[in-house]
């Protein structure tokens, strides 16, 4: 890839984490800690480095778009790459079922809610979690609790309510608010994301200003990375 190469100043066909951050603060993601939380994303072997094959799906992905799309995306990845730290103990960049079990044991879980959660995260059974598979199975939580609670708000409806807006050939409509950590459960008896929403402070932990609605990633005249929002053709 043109663009990785650009990007790898030392030509030693990995990225580290400051060659990362320029790829990163070209596409307008200039906060250091940001630039921590998605460098580890992008680092699914926790090898250090970013290779080249961990970069274009990366940036090829979907997800990645969206990520730089939206405030509350890139808030929440790095909300959880705090929590993520704070399991961590002793820095390694993964989590082992110790530290997992005595996290939260202290915050009150029973052995089968911790021992749910854990093979919930451990995705590829390799008995330790990687931030991808932490971050990966965070999102998955919050794009089920968000399903529910649209669900939810449709149930409301009584039935001369649906009657009515049947017949006068309108839909409701209904506001679905972010869905943060505290929203979040693998079940009704436990819930190990609960204390992150009193972290998350709106505003101030994505430094970009005018972030675009929606947009791409997409190599530029020098192949440099940069983010372009679709809307194009909106008159100054």
């Amino acid at each position: 890839s043109s663009v990785f190469k650009k990007y790898d100043t030392d030509g030693n066909g990995d990225l580290d984490i400051n060659e990362f951050s320029r790829a990163l603060s070209d596409l307008g993601v200039i906060d250091q800690h940001e630039q921590s939380a998605i460098f580890h994303l992008a680092d699914a072997d926790n090898g250090g480095t970013v290779g080249v094959d961990e970069f274009i799906q990366l940036v090829k992905s979907h997800e990645f778009d969206h990520i730089l799309s939206d405030h509350d995306e890139m808030e929440f990845i790095y909300q959880t790459y705090k929590k993520f730290q704070e399991m961590d103990a002793d820095g390694n960049g993964e989590i082992s079922w110790e530290e997992f079990y005595f996290y939260l044991t202290k915050h009150g879980y029973t052995h089968q809610q911790i021992s749910q959660h854990w093979h919930y995260l451990d995705t590829d059974k390799s008995a330790t979690i990687e931030f991808d598979e932490f971050w990966k199975g965070y999102k998955a939580m919050s794009d089920a609790a968000k399903q529910q609670q649209q669900g939810g708000a449709n149930d409301d409806l009584d039935e001369k309510e649906q009657t009515i807006a049947a017949d006068q050939g309108k839909k409701k409509k209904w506001s679905s608010k972010v869905i943060k950590a505290d929203d979040l459960s693998l079940d009704n008896s436990g819930d190990m994301l609960n204390d992150v929403k009193a972290k998350l402070k709106k505003g101030k932990v994505n430094k970009r200003e005018h972030a675009p609605v929606v947009g791409k990633v997409v190599e530029d005249d020098n192949g440099a990375l940069e983010f372009e929002s679709a809307d194009l053709g909106v008159s100054p």
